[in-house]
C-alpha cells in the first residue's frame, strides 16, 4: 500500500498484485471471491487517511509544562503536562478526541536511534523504542488527552479479521434461486407491548417476521424514512423477543447516541409497562444492559446520558466478561460488540440488531456480526441509507465505495429489489411508509425529493398546526419558510468549517421572535421546541454566541450529523453555503436529514442563488414561491 499511497491511490497502483480488486475497479461490485480482500484494502486506504491526519500535527522541539492543579480531577494519581501547539498545516481540534486520543512524546536519544520514517504516517506504527513509563532515555511516553476545545471525532477501528469462513460469505451476499419458491414462516400472532403499531399493518409484519425468525439465509432489514416509526418497530420486536424468552440479543449501532436512544425506550417500558411489572427485581435489573467501554468513565462523558439508561448500564460496577451472561439484552457500540469477541468468552446471541445500520460503513457493522453470528443468529439491519451515510475522510475510499453501507448494498441487490407495483419479499425487509411525525406539507419535500411518493403523512392534525395563523407566513397551509440572506461565508484560520454571520443573525431574529411574540393566537413556543440545524460545526458555535447575547441558549443548536433521529416542532435551518460545490449543497442526505427533523414549521436561511444549483434546493425554493412564503430579493 506504499506504493499505492505514494501514487495517490492512482488505479494503475491498486490494480498492482491484486486481481482481485482490478476486477472490482472494473466492475465496481463486492462478490463472493473478491468481498474480504476488497474491503480490507478500502479499510486500509480510509486508515491511512486518517493516520496522515494525525502525521499533519508532528512537532519537533517542544516544552512540555507539569501543571500542578489541574482541573481534570478523575485521576489523582496521575500527573498533568500541558503542550502548546506551534504552527500547524490544520486545526488541531479538527482531529483530535479528548479521551481518546493519546499524545505520544520522542527523545532525541530514540529518534537519534531510530528516526522517524517516510511518510510520516508510518511513525504510528509500532517503534523500536516504544516503552511506557520508564526512566531510561531511549523510550517514548504516552499520555491520554484529556482535554481539546471543540473537538472532531474520529472514528478508528481495528482491521476486520480475515474471516473467509463460508457462512460469512454467503449471508453478506444473498442470492435468490428464482427457480425455488419462496418458503414464507408461519407468523407468529403477538400481543403488541406498544398498542399503537397494532394499527400499522407494516410495523407489525416487521415484529411479526421476526420474532417468527427472519431469514437465516441474509439479514432481515427495517427500513425506516423519517418520521416512520423505525426505533419503535424495532424496541417492539426486542421486548417481544424478551418476553417470548427467544435467547440472548446484542443490540448494537456505530455511535453511542444512538444506542442511548434505543437504550432508553427499552428501559422506559421495562420499568413501566404492565407486562414488566411482575418481573422480580433482579429480573428485572438483568433484562437489559447498556454497555459503555471504559472510556465513559472519564469525567464528563457520562453527563448527557438519561440517568435511566445509567441505571441500566455498568456505570457504577463495571461487569467483567463473565457477568455478561447474566443479561438477555445487552446494547453496545459496533466496536465495542468487536473488541469484547462476545462468542470467545461464551455469549451466544440468538439475535443481533444493528441500529442506524446505514450510517456505518460496511467494515463497521461486520465488527458486530463477525464471530458473534453463528448459522442460528438472526441479523436484523435497521436504517435509511437515503438519509446520513457512513463518515469517510479519504476521497479515493469514498470514490471506491467505502462511503456504501451493508445496509445500502443489501437493498440495492436483487433480493431486497421493489418491483414496478411496490411488491417486495417481505421474508428479508420490511418498508415503513407511514409518517407520523410531520406537517403533510413538510413531507412532501422529502417524500418527493428521496421516496418516490411513497410516503403517506399520518400525524394528527393538532400536532402539527403550530403555525397555522403565524403571520410570517403568507400561506398559513404550507409551513416551509425560506428567507433569502446573500451574507459572506468566512472560516477560521487553519480550519475547515465555515460560518456566516448574517445568516446567524437573521436566525437569531427568528428566535427571539417567536420566543416573545408567539408563531399563533396565545401560542408561545418554548425554547425546547426549537431545534436550529447547520452543516458546519463553525457556524454551530457562531449561533450559540448570538443566541446567549440574547438570553436564549437553552435553544438546541447541532450540526445535521448530530440531528438524525431528533425531531423538533420548529426547525430553522442556516445553510451557510455560497459555493454550489461545497460538500453539504452535493449531498442530497443531509439535506434530507435537515428538512425532515421539523413537525410543524420549516424556516430555511441562505443563499438561494447558490443553493438552486442543485436540484433538491430548487424543488424547496421553487415550492416556497409558489405557496407565497419565499422571503427576500435576488442580490444585484
Amino acid at each position: 500500500m506504499l506504493l499505492a499511497f505514494k501514487a495517490k491511490f492512482s488505479e494503475e497502483s491498486l490494480r498492482s498484485n491484486d486481481a482481485s480488486f482490478g476486477e472490482y475497479l472494473d466492475e465496481r461490485k463486492l462478490s463472493y471471491d473478491n468481498i474480504a480482500s476488497v474491503l480490507r484494502k478500502l479499510n486500509t486506504i480510509e486508515d491511512i487517511a486518517h493516520m496522515n491526519q494525525y502525521a499533519q500535527l508532528l512537532q519537533r522541539n517542544v516544552r512540555v509544562r507539569h501543571l500542578q492543579h489541574p482541573q481534570e480531577q478523575a485521576d489523582k494519581s496521575a500527573k498533568f503536562y500541558k503542550l502548546k501547539f506551534g504552527q500547524l498545516p490544520i486545526n488541531p481540534k479538527d482531529v483530535i478526541e479528548a479521551h481518546v486520543d493519546e499524545l505520544i512524546l520522542i527523545s532525541e536519544e530514540s529518534l537519534r536511534a531510530s528516526p522517524l520514517p517516510t511518510p510520516l504516517f508510518l511513525a504510528q506504527l509500532p517503534h523500536v523504542h516504544e516503552h511506557h513509563g520508564a526512566g531510561n532515555q531511549m523510550c517514548r511516553y504516552f499520555g491520554s488527552i484529556v482535554r481539546v476545545n471543540n473537538t472532531f471525532v474520529i472514528f478508528k477501528s481495528r482491521e476486520i479479521p480475515a474471516k473467509n469462513c463460508r457462512i460469512y460469505r454467503q449471508y453478506l451476499l444473498p442470492i435468490t434461486d428464482v427457480s425455488q419458491p419462496m418458503v414464507t414462516a408461519t407468523l407468529a400472532e403477538i400481543s403488541p407491548i406498544n398498542t399503537e403499531i397494532a394499527t400499522n399493518a407494516e410495523q407489525l409484519q416487521a415484529v411479526r417476521h421476526i420474532i417468527s425468525g427472519a431469514s437465516t439465509l441474509s439479514p432481515y432489514i427495517v427500513f425506516g424514512p423519517p418520521g416512520t416509526g423505525k426505533t419503535t418497530t424495532v424496541v417492539e420486536a426486542i421486548l417481544q423477543l424478551y418476553v417470548l424468552n427467544k435467547g440472548r440479543i446484542l443490540v448494537t449501532a456505530g455511535s453511542n447516541s444512538a444506542c442511548d436512544t434505543i437504550a432508553l425506550k427499552m428501559c422506559e417500558y421495562i420499568e413501566n409497562h404492565e407486562k414488566f411489572a411482575a418481573l422480580p427485581i433482579d429480573e428485572k435489573r438483568d433484562a437489559v444492559l447498556r454497555l459503555f467501554s471504559k472510556l465513559t468513565y472519564l469525567d464528563g462523558r457520562l453527563r448527557s446520558v438519561h440517568p435511566l439508561v445509567l441505571k441500566y448500564s455498568n456505570y457504577s460496577d463495571c461487569p467483567i466478561h463473565r457477568d455478561l451472561k447474566d443479561y438477555r439484552i445487552i446494547v453496545t457500540t459496533l466496536c465495542m460488540a468487536g473488541s469484547l469477541a462476545f462468542r470467545k468468552k461464551g455469549l451466544p446471541f440468538a439475535y443481533v440488531f444493528v441500529d442506524e445500520a446505514a450510517a456505518s460503513t460496511e467494515p463497521e457493522t461486520l465488527l458486530g456480526i463477525v464471530g458473534i453470528k453463528d448459522t442460528a443468529c438472526h441479523v436484523i439491519l435497521s436504517g435509511d441509507h437515503k438519509q446520513l451515510s457512513p463518515v469517510v475522510i479519504d476521497k479515493c475510499a469514498d470514490t471506491l465505495g467505502l462511503r456504501q453501507s451493508l445496509m445500502e448494498r443489501l437493498m440495492l441487490s436483487k433480493p431486497y429489489e421493489v418491483d414496478a407495483e411496490g411488491n417486495y419479499d417481505c421474508t428479508i425487509q420490511t418498508r415503513l411508509r407511514y409518517n407520523y411525525r410531520s406537517h403533510p406539507k413538510i413531507v412532501g419535500l422529502f417524500n418527493k425529493l428521496y421516496y418516490n411518493d411513497e410516503l403517506i403523512a399520518m400525524a394528527p392534525p393538532s400536532s402539527v398546526n403550530l403555525a397555522a395563523s403565524w403571520s410570517h407566513l403568507s400561506n398559513a397551509q404550507s409551513p416551509i419558510l425560506f428567507h433569502a440572506v446573500f451574507g459572506k461565508t468566512s472560516r477560521s484560520p487553519h480550519s475547515t468549517s465555515s460560518y456566516n454571520d448574517q445568516e446567524a443573525k437573521v436566525v437569531a431574529w427568528y428566535i427571539r421572535t417567536m420566543l416573545r411574540r408567539g408563531i399563533d393566537n396565545g401560542v408561545k413556543p418554548q425554547a425546547q421546541d426549537i431545534g436550529v440545524i447547520t452543516p458546519y460545526v463553525a457556524q454551530c458555535e457562531r449561533l450559540r454566541h448570538f443566541l446567549r447575547q440574547q438570553g436564549h441558549q437553552a435553544v438546541e443548536v447541532c450540526t445535521v450529523h448530530k440531528c438524525q433521529g431528533q425531531e423538533k416542532p420548529i426547525v430553522v435551518g442556516s445553510l451557510v453555503c455560497s459555493n454550489a460545490d461545497t460538500s453539504f449543497v452535493a449531498n442530497p442526505q443531509l439535506l434530507n436529514v435537515l428538512i425532515s427533523r421539523a413537525k410543524s414549521l420549516l424556516i430555511l436561511i441562505g443563499n438561494p442563488s447558490t443553493l438552486a444549483k442543485k436540484q433538491g434546493f430548487r424543488y424547496i425554493i421553487e415550492q416556497c414561491k409558489l405557496s407565497g412564503n419565499f422571503l427576500g430579493v435576488h442580490n444585484s
